[in-house]
């Protein structure tokens, strides 16, 4: 399960009573507090040299981190002092640790990812993929990978574009599930607090 959100704002008291929020007044700040829940996202993707899918990912990095996520690449991750010596054993804790995965497949590094990582289920339900869509429809009904890419999709969310489809769709796409999936993990971690007592 997806992990709670590091400096996680301080959620309105239920009860009322002095100093606390009540009625509808609640709901009011649950929606503020829900629309702006920072989450760890992991924006995976094509390197420096990966061209327009770079530049996606490179918008997608700083629109999320606009929105008040802590969004990083991997290459960022792996570079601090105390990242494991095995970049691919990095990236699988980076993946524990993420609560959203982002990935722009077709690159070696993706399909690596992809193939030792996003194929167990409780990381895989933690992702976004975005895959060109003839790219799709080659691994789904000419490659040995058709059947992990199935089943991987119960569970993960995949965006299938045309090349010709502009950066911003994309990045407006992937902005539209994040904050979905930002809602439902603000109201689980709220329950999780009142079930605590805390």
């Amino acid at each position: 399960m997806p992990r709670a959100a590091p400096n996680s704002q301080h959620h309105p008291s239920r009860p009322n009573g002095a100093g606390t929020v009540s009625g509808w007044a609640i709901l009011q700040e649950h929606r503020r507090h829900a629309s702006a829940y920072p989450l760890n996202v992991l924006v995976w993707g094509p390197g420096a040299d990966g061209g327009r899918e770079y530049r996606a990912r490179c918008k997608l990095r700083d629109k999320l981190t606009e929105l008040g996520h802590d969004a990083k690449f991997s290459e960022e991750l792996c570079v601090e002092p105390d990242a494991l010596a095995d970049p691919m054993n990095d990236e699988h804790l980076q993946a524990e640790a993420a609560q959203i995965i982002v990935m722009i497949y077709g690159s070696r590094g993706t399909q690596t990812e992809r193939d030792f990582i996003l194929t167990d289920r409780e990381l895989a339900q933690k992702a976004i993929i975005l895959v060109e869509k003839q790219l799709y429809e080659t691994i789904r009904k000419r490659s040995l990978a058709g059947k992990s890419w199935e089943e991987m999709g119960q569970v993960a969310r995949i965006i299938v574009y045309r090349k010709s489809e502009r950066l911003q769709n994309l990045v407006d796409k992937v902005c539209k599930i994040t904050q979905q999936i930002r809602t439902a993990l603000y109201v689980r971690d709220l329950r999780r607090k009142v079930i605590n007592g805390r």
